[in-house]
């Protein structure tokens, strides 16, 4: 009896090995394919661009400042000015009132400058930070910009 099952089964491992291949080859034959073969063919084109030079002119402009323009000086003089209108302007500091003795020019931001023009007007622009003194020390920054013109100046501060 043990003889007659193991014949069965071979027989059927056999039969399913079988079908197995059967439906594997042909699910899995290849599928033909069409292929269109494109070849690509270097091509050089030449391109020419006329350009004329007529003649090359270097420029130097130079801005004549006046003799008294010397730059330390200059932004000493203008921090006088804006001194002066944070004194009369700006005289309080953190809900204090400071007398002009009280105030001074703590620093001034590096990055000042000075605009010149061609008519011998300049116009020097930058920030301050104002010291108020008293038992505590209050600042305040404040952007200037002093403008010099024919011996005219005007001097504007904002806080």
């Amino acid at each position: 009896m043990a003889e007659q099952t193991w014949l069965k089964y071979g027989a059927l491992l056999i039969v399913g090995l079988l079908v197995g291949w059967g439906l594997t080859a042909t699910l899995t034959e290849p599928e033909q394919v069409e292929v269109e073969v494109i070849k690509e063919v270097p091509v050089e084109v030449a391109v020419v661009t006329e350009v004329e030079v007529e003649k090359i002119v270097e420029v130097e402009t130079i801005v004549e400042v006046p003799a008294v323009l010397e730059f330390s000086s200059f932004l000493d003089d203008a921090l006088d000015y804006v001194l002066d209108e944070i004194q009369d302007d700006y005289n309080t500091c953190g809900g204090d009132e400071y007398d002009d003795d009280e105030i001074s020019i703590r620093n001034v931001k590096d990055d000042w400058k000075i605009e010149v023009d061609d008519e011998d007007e300049y116009v020097i622009t930058g920030e301050v930070r104002a010291k108020y003194k008293d038992e505590d020390k209050c600042y305040r920054w404040f952007e200037f910009e002093v403008e010099y013109d024919d011996d005219d100046v005007d001097v504007e501060v904002d806080a």
